[in-house]
């Protein structure tokens, strides 16, 4: 919601500015990543522009709302309203910390396959996940990641992963311990812009392991990644 030193109109929900506006979260239409919407009421002619310079960065454009907007539009006004994906954060600070509790900043950076987070953390919820983060200055000279992060395990059921940075193999581990922490070496393999994939092959779901009845399809937690 807008700060109060917006200037936003009282109502349900304080998205509303004092001249027209609207701005406010808004569910992703791919279902990836957190989004916002930015909208403003007015004539179509005075918000051709505006279209004009934000369709190439927009995930949706309503015009108007909430109608999809057309170009061969016959309406004259209403609310345009414009989806926009919040941006990845830039690291260009080190060591820095992508935390997947409820309340940390992980969201900023998942790119598929996560589960909900919890008050500890971030279960996968198929077989494979990825994780996107772009760098800036970052030094030149021996660099190491760390993850700590639970996995699914029992006496009877280990969990091997393969963890993958750009491509390219930078671990297989097996283990059944419950919580686990493990550093890899990422010097040869960073670039400006990195995905981190991990393949989970033997996830489950806990009500075929007898855990509890828990249906989802769990293999890795992510607690936080240095």
């Amino acid at each position: 919601y807008l700060d109060k030193s917006f200037g936003y109109e009282t109502g349900p929900a304080m998205n509303w500015t004092r001249n027209g506006g609207w701005v406010g979260k808004w569910d992703c239409p791919d279902g990836k990543g957190s989004c916002f919407g930015v909208g403003i009421t007015g004539n179509i002619e005075d918000l051709k522009p505006i279209i004009e310079k934000y369709k190439s960065q927009a995930l949706q454009i309503f015009f108007p709302y909430p109608k999809v907007y057309n170009e061969d539009t016959k309406d004259k006004s209403g609310q345009l309203l414009i989806i926009f994906r919040v941006p990845k954060p830039i690291i260009s600070t080190f060591p820095y910390i992508i935390d997947f509790k409820s309340t940390g900043n992980a969201k900023f950076f998942e790119s598929s396959g996560f589960c909900e987070p919890e008050d500890w953390g971030t279960w996968s919820c198929v077989k494979e996940v990825s994780i996107d983060f772009d760098l800036k200055n970052y030094p030149k000279k021996p660099l190491f990641m760390v993850l700590d992060f639970k996995a699914l395990v029992t006496p009877n059921h280990t969990q091997t992963f393969y963890f993958y940075l750009n491509g390219n193999l930078l671990k297989k581990l097996t283990t059944n311990n419950t919580l686990n922490h493990v550093v890899f070496d990422i010097s040869k393999y960073l670039k400006s812009h990195n995905t981190l994939v991990i393949k989970i092959p033997d996830a489950t779901t806990p009500k075929l392991l007898g855990i509890n009845n828990d249906t989802r399809i769990l293999g890795i937690g992510l607690i936080r990644l240095i």
